[in-house]
């Protein structure tokens, strides 16, 4: 009985280990791409995040999706190749993943389902309000010791605002996660 009380603690401690680190590389991760001027006209509003964070599987499949069309000349610049691609897919579960409003430190989160926030364009609620970022956001696939996938997704709530789409991979230096490299998107959406 002492064993699975041991047992179960330590899977409880390792739990709660890795969402801290998830929500600490997310939050970086904000923190260095809403300083970008692309974003200058959402400082000091309220952000809208998607609740359904995907399944955890969804940087990678944006990620092997990216690295199957890429340029022949751009090889040297894609941090995993297919055959590391194939060894993440057996360790990835295939949860459904939601984010909490309470997971994001110093930015003025909205947590809103998908469905609500389509049936806001549809009703076009978001007209008569001041323009507001709409983020998706993935949860964070370790891919190394210290690096992270990370599928971002940054869109207006008016048409003609920003609509930057990406995945990136953070590595951590210094004890903060810093994007290294972004892989854009152009007409891909999981």
């Amino acid at each position: 009985m002492k064993i699975i009380f041991i047992i179960t603690l330590s899977i409880l401690i390792a739990s709660c280990a890795s969402s801290k680190i998830e929500n600490r590389i997310v939050n970086d991760l904000l923190r260095a791409e809403l300083k970008k001027p692309s974003y200058s006209p959402y400082l000091n509003q309220e952000i809208i995040l998607l609740k359904e964070a995907g399944k955890k599987s969804m940087p990678l499949i944006a990620y092997e999706t990216l690295y199957n069309n890429r340029d022949e000349e751009q090889s040297s610049t894609w941090i995993l190749d297919s055959s590391a691609i194939e060894n993440l897919k057996p360790r990835i579960t295939n949860e459904a993943l939601f984010w909490r409003a309470k997971e994001f430190e110093n930015f003025p989160v909205i947590v809103v389902d998908a469905e609500a926030n389509l049936l806001n364009f549809k009703t076009e609620k978001y007209r008569n309000t001041p323009e507001k970022l709409i983020l998706t956001l993935s949860k964070p696939l370790k891919i190394s010791p210290s690096q992270y996938l990370v599928y971002f997704y940054g869109r207006s709530s008016i048409w003609g605002g920003i609509d930057r789409q990406f995945v990136v991979v953070m590595n951590k230096s210094n004890d903060v996660w810093i994007p290294e490299t972004y892989y854009f998107i152009e007409d891909y959406i999981p």
